[in-house]
Formats: structure tokens, sequence, C-alpha cells
């Protein structure tokens, strides 16, 4: 006959692993964020993503270069916020 498995117990430092675990997890939720798509951009800023590419073009906005797809950082956002508002 077999005999059934045991489930393994944790051990103190397993739990102690789980807990850091959890709580990386539960702070890297509260981090701002740095960097936006195109889309979140647009939205963002309250233009359409066909601007948001015609702006970084135009270089007006810059956008990674550390990625294919387009990713405008915060800085960048309020920078180019400032920069064209008019006061």
């Amino acid at each position: 006959m077999h005999q059934a498995i045991k489930p393994v117990r944790h051990t103190k430092m397993n739990e102690i692993k789980d807990k850091i675990n959890d709580q990386q997890t539960q702070s890297a939720k509260h981090l701002p964020k740095l960097s936006y798509t195109l889309t979140e951009t647009a939205y963002a800023v309250g233009l359409s993503e066909r601007t948001i590419r015609r702006l970084i073009a135009r270089g007006l906005l810059c956008k990674s270069k550390a990625t294919r797809r387009i990713v405008v950082s915060h800085h960048n956002i309020e920078r180019f916020l400032t920069e064209t508002s008019a006061n």
C-alpha cells in the first residue's frame, strides 16, 4: 500500500521569506508610476494618441529609447505641460 504523503510544513525561515515577499509586493503597489504608455500619456494629457506621436516627432515630448514601444516618463510629461502652458 502507498503511504499518504504528508504536507511539508513551512519552517520559520520560509515563513519569514513569505512575509518579506508579501511586504515587497504590497510596497510595489504603492510606488508612483514613473512612465506611461502612449495611450496612458494621451489620456493623462487629454490629447489623442496621434497628437502625442506628432509631439514626439516634433521633439516637444521625449520618449524613452529603452524599449521598442513608446514610453514617456512622468518627468517629460510635466516638463512638456509646464513649457507649453500659457501663463
